[in-house]
């Protein structure tokens, strides 16, 4: 990753979930902002533009589901990352077909997290090769 990486948290009931994966990845030296919608996070995203962005989306959030942020973002090629309390496969299965970098569920642990960062930034980067694009947001 040539770029420093942005995460943004985009959390719903979970905020206790989120602290924590907050602090594992900003011991890894990754930019993290919290918010509550995905409006707020393209605020952010146009503000650093010099960073490689990435979204962490809980399974709900006040703004509706981890579908419509994951809609909300792919025309962009913002990778994003659903987040759940527990494990449900068919969840599992239904975010990655829709195009979830992945899905993960705490224990957070910083090696697992740093592979999947990794992993969700380097696909954006193939996928989008001309630079980002601004996601719309309706």
């Amino acid at each position: 990753m040539t770029e420093k990486t942005h995460a943004i948290l985009i959390r719903g009931s979970e905020g206790e979930i989120f602290s924590k994966l907050k602090k594992v990845l900003e011991r890894q030296g990754i930019a993290t902002s919290i918010v509550s919608t995905p409006q707020e996070a393209l605020r952010q995203f146009r503000e650093e533009e010099d960073e490689e962005p990435l979204v962490f989306t809980d399974v709900t959030t006040p703004a509706g589901t981890w579908a419509e942020v994951l809609h909300a973002f792919e025309q962009a090629h913002i990778p994003v990352i659903v987040v759940s309390r527990t494990v449900d496969l068919n969840l599992y299965i239904d975010a990655l077909e829709q195009g979830a970098s992945d899905f993960i569920v705490p224990p957070f642990i910083a090696s697992d997290l740093s592979y999947i960062v990794h992993n969700a930034t380097s696909r954006s980067t193939v996928s989008a090769p001309n630079g980002r694009s601004t996601p719309s947001l309706n």
